[in-house]
């Protein structure tokens, strides 16, 4: 009777938060209804439930891909013995193949809004089962949580130094809820390329070629998710979306420094990698980095489950296979998601090989072919994931790979197509381990205790995919100024790091709370400088009053986005049918007209060259019906990669081009052109 009645009580606590939640949501889909019809001008509090709504679209996103995931991948769903980390790697198969889906749409010439309702609709019947699975688990969850069955971790320091990270995160998405393009200075890639293509391709109902944006020439699986959002007139979705997929990196360095490196060590390996003090200024952007490496972890934990499972006997021969595959799988979206991921494959096949033929204890023939044999399945797995990416990039834009992703480094360090000297490969490596002292501090030099300490076939296994994938980066992954592309490599030395501090710990003659003291203590002094960190980027980019209300967004891009108040007088002041000139200026994402784009000044290199070439570039502009003109006089300002350049405006005022400025303000022009009596002119000798 006890067992009745207390079963019957939970049904009515997640009944009770099942009505809760769908109220909140209806409310937030209201409010986000509101603000769109306002405007960006409107100024209220009630933009916080705006905000709030991106949020709630994120979640949605993630909720549908573990829904397709569980549908279509249920030969995989119990692989690893271990089911939080078959239910994160179920999830990354879920985003990989909801975002190829997008893209199959992407192929056709439909109208968008109604085929995506229509799908929105259709799927969720299909996976209504699926979705109601997932809701019940979240909500047991969320009960079980309340009656603190859930702790956030083992020890009080722990817990503390979680809840600082914690905050600190809280804080970073403050900083999201900035228009998308402004905020941190890696925002600027969001209204150059990652948000454009979406529109334009919304524009023009299916996926095209994009001459005039050469970086949007290769949309990407997580891009994929932004033309969603920006359907539903959420461009912030990309920001709150980079959020989760950071959160969802933690989550699969956990799995992996639990599973395979010490069974405490999880928890350390989360602390280690959100205590790197970058990772601050790039949450809150519009970028594919957390994405793809969230699912290459994922795949890397799968392929140390099977080498674990394959050293120990235990894995039968459909359920390795199955492994190899998913893990294959996993790092195909992941390069789909971030093509500079995909030197991951080689270095796990290799990886793989050389530990299944060092460490079996099998004859050297069941090695040599269980190398091989794993070696082929995952890599066909990874071509299959990746290959609807290089036949459309092939397709459309007449390149297999997104050229300047994957690339052996120049002379100058940067992306080439020369090979690397030997001195630029130790300045690499030189980077590569400031990099890792960076992220980890003075705890960066446990990795060097790694061989000694950690013996398992998994951690053994992740030592050498860490030395073969960190080859594989030098050689083809440049280095920027931010060490972003390498946040794989980064989550796997913190499992290992936090890995070796847990072993350390248990070597040490005190009890475990005691013995991990002093490292947790230097991991909660270093989380309270992130958390300070973060709360001082909030509060200089004034997040807290645009999330509130106080700022519209329209007034905040105003004053941070040099373009934008012309932009937004063109929107007025033009017909739908207007086709821009931008010139000297990359933030065109702000206009609701096709404009041509002057990418890294390649416009205006063109109008500077005088006589034939100048002509062609006005010839363009007649072909393509621009008779608007957005020129900015200055410089842009707005973090673009390199030096504005100088120039004259001679060609502005050739007879013929009859350029009448219409709109100035902060230093940009907005003129009517009629570039077909141009272009003839100048090409008369």
């Amino acid at each position: 009777m006890s067992e009745m009645s207390g079963s019957r009580a939970t049904s009515r606590v997640n009944a009770l938060v099942a009505v809760i939640g769908l109220a909140i949501c209806l409310l937030l889909i209201g409010l986000h209804v509101l603000a769109v019809r306002e405007g960006p001008h409107w100024t209220s509090p009630l933009l916080l439930g705006d905000h709030l709504f991106d949020l709630l679209f994120a979640l949605v996103v993630f909720l549908y891909a573990m829904a397709l995931g569980r549908r279509l991948c249920k030969p995989w769903r119990a692989l690893a013995g271990d089911p939080f980390s078959d239910q994160l790697a179920v999830l990354g198969m879920g985003l990989g193949l909801l975002s190829l889906l997008i893209l199959g749409f992407g192929f056709l010439h439909l109208y968008y809004p109604a085929t995506f309702l229509a799908i929105g609709v259709l799927g969720t019947w299909w996976l209504r089962a699926d979705l109601a699975a997932i809701l019940s688990g979240c909500a047991d969850a969320t009960v079980h949580w309340m009656r603190g069955g859930l702790p956030i971790a083992s020890t009080r320091a722990r817990r503390l130094t979680v809840v600082v990270l914690g905050i600190a995160f809280a804080l970073l998405w403050l900083d999201s809820t900035l228009p998308a393009g402004s905020g941190v200075v890696m925002e600027w890639d969001a209204a150059t390329y990652h948000l454009p293509e979406g529109q334009l391709f919304i524009q023009a109902h299916h996926v095209i070629p994009l001459p005039d944006l050469p970086f949007a020439n290769a949309p990407s699986g997580v891009e994929m998710f932004y033309l969603v959002g920006l359907l539903g007139h959420a461009d912030g979705l990309g920001k709150t979306l980079n959020l989760l997929f950071t959160i969802l990196l933690c989550a699969a360095t956990f799995a992996l420094a639990r599973r395979h490196g010490h069974p405490g060590a999880g928890w350390l390996a989360v602390i280690l990698l959100a205590n790197v003090n970058w990772v601050l200024t790039e949450v809150p952007a519009t970028i594919n980095d957390f994405a793809g490496a969230a699912l290459l972890v994922l795949g890397v934990n799968d392929v140390l489950v099977w080498l674990e499972q394959w050293t120990e006997g235990t894995s039968s021969g459909r359920r390795g296979i199955h492994l190899l595959l998913r893990a294959g799988c996993l790092f195909g979206f992941s390069a789909s998601f971030k093509l500079s991921n995909l030197p991951i494959a080689p270095a796990a096949v290799i990886a793989l090989g050389l530990c299944v033929l060092v460490m079996g204890r099998r004859s050297i023939w069941e090695r040599l072919i269980a190398a091989v044999t794993g070696g082929v399945l995952m890599g066909t797995a990874t071509l299959l994931a990746l290959s609807p990416w290089i036949i459309k990039s092939y397709v459309y834009f007449g390149h297999p790979f997104y050229p300047l992703s994957v690339a052996p480094i120049g002379p100058g360090g940067t992306m080439g197509g020369t090979p690397t000297a030997t001195d630029q490969i130790w300045s690499a490596i030189s980077n590569l381990t400031q990099v890792f002292s960076g992220a980890f501090g003075a705890l960066g030099a446990l990795l060097l205790l790694a061989p000694l300490l950690l013996r398992t076939a998994g951690a053994r296994g992740a030592q050498v995919m860490l030395l073969i994938g960190g080859a594989f980066w030098i050689r083809y992954v440049p280095l920027f100024a931010e060490p972003r592309y390498y946040i794989p490599l980064i989550a796997l030395g913190a499992a290992i790091a936090a890995a070796v501090i847990s072993r350390i710990i248990d070597y040490l003659p005190f009890r475990s709370e005691w013995a991990e003291l002093p490292f947790v203590a230097y991991l909660l002094l270093h989380s309270l400088l992130i958390l300070s960190l973060s709360a001082q980027q909030a509060i200089d980019s004034r997040a807290g009053q645009v999330a509130i209300g106080q700022i519209s967004p329209a007034t905040f891009l105003g004053t941070h986005i040099e373009p934008y108040v012309a932009e937004d007088w063109i929107n007025t002041h033009t017909p739908m049918s207007a086709v821009i000139a931008v010139v000297n200026s990359a933030q065109g994402y702000y206009l609701d007209r096709t404009y041509l784009s002057n990418w890294y000044n390649e416009r205006l290199t063109r109008l500077n060259e005088g006589g034939r070439i100048e002509a062609d570039e006005f010839a363009s502009w007649c072909r393509s019906g621009a008779r608007y003109l957005l020129l900015s006089r200055g410089a842009d300002t707005n973090g673009s990669f390199n030096e504005p350049q100088r120039f004259d405006l001679h060609w502005l005022h050739l007879p013929g081009l009859h350029a009448t400025l219409r709109f100035t303000a902060n230093n940009v022009d907005v003129y009517t052109v009629t570039p077909c009596f141009s272009a003839k002119r100048s090409a008369t000798p």
